[in-house]
């Protein structure tokens, strides 16, 4: 069996998309190893490709062949030459074409998506009342996915609220979706996350600290989690706690790096691996994802599984995760944000 994947999210440093690529690309091989992985790259240089290859081969243990065309991807920044860009992909040299990160790239012609299925996390790119959801991106979402969904074999998408914003703004049978959730990837039996030393690496051991996980994207609403931590600073219930930040920053996040950068408490890491990540999970006095709008949200679910206290905004699809077992905010609410923080300070019985 051959099966094309859009690898797009594997390329650069790894958000939630890029896990799920990567957890979905490993769980196949781990139960039919005979199939035949293929997948494209945004570049016709051939020593990126084989350089791509080498490390796809070291990192997932498997190899991947790529396709000769102009594909999607990010690698070199390289622009093709015209012709290659608007060459047909045909589908139907696969067995099946995913693609996983909702949109078939828009430099991709496809011939066909009668053997295409899309994993569709969000629906963030319809929501005009959502901050940064203007830019050529977003647009080329709203007029591309529809009718690409709509010829879709089937669409997979990761909660019941992904699922309800799908079909209320694509015109599609509801038994074409799929739900999948996503699930936590941590190894049980890894323990290297257990050394004290991690904590004094990024001088976190000698005061407690409340723990955020996401990229800087406006949707994930840090604006409001600062303006909550800073109101929290200024009570009583204030004892020198920190705010970690941990999540890689894009260029147009600049309204949030600079309220990061002039609030006292805060510390922004990215690029934490692995073992690092999951101490800070298992040492913070709690845990927010408080995002305007959220597909799944893996932190919450991360932040649960290492049994730390945590906080989800109301009316997305944390709700799914959270239920009765996470304390829940109006993300817009600055002051119930602020009571939130003083009460995993507290550490009272109810947490």
């Amino acid at each position: 069996m051959k099966l094309f994947c859009d690898i797009t999210p594997l390329i650069g440093s790894l958000a939630g998309i890029g896990m799920y690529t990567k957890n979905l690309l490993q769980g196949i091989h781990r139960q039919a190893p005979e199939i035949e992985f293929h997948s494209g790259l945004r570049t016709l240089d051939k020593t990126w490709i084989h350089k791509f290859q080498m490390d796809f081969q070291t990192v997932y243990g498997f190899p991947v062949k790529i396709h000769h065309k102009y594909l999607p991807g990010r690698l070199t920044g390289k622009p093709g030459s015209l012709l290659a860009r608007f060459l047909n992909f045909h589908a139907a040299d696969y067995d099946v074409v995913h693609m996983t990160a909702s949109l078939c790239p828009i430099w991709m012609n496809m011939d066909s998506f009668h053997n295409a299925v899309f994993t569709v996390h969000d629906m963030y790119a319809f929501h005009d009342d959502l901050p940064l959801n203007s830019s050529w991106y977003e647009k080329s979402i709203r007029a591309s996915l529809p009718g690409q969904l709509k010829e879709a074999a089937a669409v997979i998408t990761v909660s019941e609220y992904s699922k309800q914003e799908i079909l209320r703004y694509i015109d599609i049978p509801e038994k074409k979706i799929c739900i999948i959730p996503n699930i936590v990837q941590w190894n049980p039996s890894d323990n290297s996350w257990k050394n004290s030393l991690i904590l004094q690496k990024y001088t976190l051991n000698q005061s407690p600290f409340f723990l955020a996980v996401s990229t800087l994207r406006p949707h994930k609403n840090y604006a409001n989690l600062i303006r909550g931590y800073r109101k929290f600073q200024q009570s009583n219930d204030f004892h020198g706690e920190k705010l970690v930040i941990v999540g890689f920053r894009q260029p147009d996040d600049g309204e949030v790096y600079d309220l990061i950068q002039t609030t006292p408490g805060i510390i922004h890491l990215s690029g934490v691996p692995e073992p690092d990540l999951k101490m800070l999970y298992h040492s913070a006095v709690g845990f927010f994802l408080i995002s305007w709008m959220e597909g799944f949200g893996i932190p919450l679910l991360e932040a649960m599984s290492c049994g730390t206290p945590s906080c989800y905004s109301q009316g997305t699809s944390l709700s799914e995760i959270g239920r009765n077992s996470a304390f829940s905010v109006p993300p817009a609410d600055v002051d119930a944000i602020a009571k939130q923080f003083a009460r995993f300070a507290d550490g009272g019985p109810e947490i």
